[in-house]
């Protein structure tokens, strides 16, 4: 087992980084990764991940027109519904909105908290740490940092992608469901409705190399990105980016949000970070790499993309696999996570915890022993593609 194998390539972040954070080549060059692959100066700045978003959970609430079908109340930007749009940019504008509107209420919670900190503490050994604060007798939060980031984790990107995709398709293209059918499935878990369920499946995924279901999650990370950047500037943060990380929230998370027009039952995982929805990438590992590459590096503060095979292929085939992985990295990769697994360890662990206390998986941007995580994470990792 080989779970800590994280590849960066510098050549390719160090141009993004410094165009991103409006720095020189050495500063970019003092990058380093923070947590679970958020990445700040070392010395230098200041960067935490202090909100998350759950893009999911956004879409079902705009799609109620700003009704929260498990709590039954309002919530957020009162609009149309998807059953009140003409067309699927009408109802994808509707979306950004409710977006928007949680994008910046966090970021002026990152500037308050950063602000109440400095308050607070002083944090003395981190702020000797830090470059400017010696010099000028300040705090790290009270004014001795020489740059403070703020960074949003994105969750539930791609699910939310593929059901944009799906809407677009079998409301809005196809006419094969109305909104209020869609909503009404949704509602029911798809109980009952199995052929329904199967079309919104059917729908092109992101991680095929399709450029029907990549562009639509490219479209929807620029716009989260971008819209996150803007609200440097208005809230005191010399910047502020999504980080598309993976540190179990896209389990915690998806707890509380109902079905999704992607054919995600209520309460089941998403994607972990860039990668697709687990086994909706079907056209094989070449296939998902290629979307892989299509989203953007140069908009975000890190993003996870994590690739697991068996030891079995691995050892089998290991030039081919080098192989694969070196024309990712040549083909404008910056990041990778590898894990090495042996075919069965997974499930064993999942019967038998005390026999494998041992085995360490990667969840995300971290490794953690296997059998030590909650059970539906466990369950999530199990499930994902290995190759």
């Amino acid at each position: 087992l080989f779970p800590y194998t994280t590849l960066f390539r510098s050549d390719v972040l160090v141009p993004a980084i410094m165009k991103e954070y409006g720095v020189d080549r050495a500063r970019a060059e003092s990058y380093v990764p923070l947590g679970c692959g958020e990445f700040e100066f070392d010395h230098y700045s200041f960067a935490t991940p202090s909100g998350a978003l759950n893009a999911v959970k956004i879409l079902e609430i705009a799609m109620n027109g700003g009704w929260e079908p498990v709590g039954r109340h309002p919530f957020g930007p009162q609009t149309k519904g998807l059953r009140d749009c003409a067309t699927f940019a009408e109802f994808y504008d509707i979306y950004k909105r409710h977006l928007a509107y949680y994008i910046e209420a966090q970021a002026k919670f990152e500037a308050y908290e950063y602000q109440k900190a400095g308050e607070l503490h002083a944090f003395m050994y981190v702020s000797m740490l830090c470059d400017g604060c010696p010099e000028s007798g300040k705090a790290i939060f009270n004014g001795g940092c020489q740059s403070y980031h703020g960074t949003l984790e994105l969750y539930g990107v791609i699910n939310a992608a593929d059901s944009l995709t799906s809407i677009n398709r079998l409301v809005f293209e196809q006419k094969l469901l109305t909104a209020d059918q869609l909503l009404a499935i949704l509602a029911d878990n798809f109980t009952g409705h199995e052929r329904e369920r199967k079309l919104m499946q059917d729908c092109p995924k992101y991680g095929n190399d399709d450029a029907e279901a990549d562009g639509m999650a490219v479209s929807l990370q620029r716009y989260l990105c971008q819209t996150i950047i803007d609200q440097a500037p208005k809230v005191g943060l010399q910047s502020y980016f999504a980080v598309i990380i993976n540190n179990a929230q896209n389990t915690t998370l998806a707890r509380w949000a109902g079905a999704s027009p992607d054919g995600r039952k209520a309460g089941t995982p998403y994607a972990n970070a860039n990668n697709p929805s687990m086994g909706a990438d079907k056209n094989g590992v070449t296939a998902m790499l290629n979307s892989l590459l299509k989203m953007p590096i140069d908009n975000n503060a890190g993003m996870v993309q994590n690739l697991r095979f068996t030891r079995e292929l691995f050892e089998g085939s290991r030039p081919k696999v080098l192989s694969l992985i070196d024309s990712y990295f040549a083909r404008g990769g910056a990041q990778l996570m590898v894990t090495v697994v042996g075919k069965d360890d997974l499930a064993h662990a999942l019967e038998n915890p005390d026999g494998y206390k041992d085995l360490i998986v990667r969840v995300g941007g971290f490794s953690a022993r296997f059998v030590d995580l909650p059970k539906d994470v466990q369950k999530e990792i199990y499930e994902r593609v290995t190759y």
